[in-house]
């Protein structure tokens, strides 16, 4: 993974999901998007995009996809 060196201000729906995540320590894409009440395709760049930043952690291991189990997000230390 490439190391991030500059950080951009973060959107309201990254704050939004950030905030949602420190109220339910942990969460799936689909869960978050149902709770805010869209649909949940535009979350999975969103939250790429944290993790990548390094604000938020996914828990996913291949045997997940057998399991037809989504990947899991939490806050890192940072976010």
């Amino acid at each position: 993974m490439p190391e991030i060196t500059h950080r951009s201000k973060l959107s309201e729906k990254q704050l939004t999901l950030l905030r949602l995540l420190a109220k339910f320590r942990y969460a799936t894409i689909t869960l978050l998007a149902q709770y805010i009440g869209v649909r949940k395709e535009p979350f999975n760049r969103t939250m790429k995009i944290l993790v990548e930043h390094g604000y938020v952690t996914r828990s996913y291991n291949n045997s997940y996809k057998i399991e037809r189990r989504p990947a899991i997000y939490f806050l890192s230390k940072e976010g």
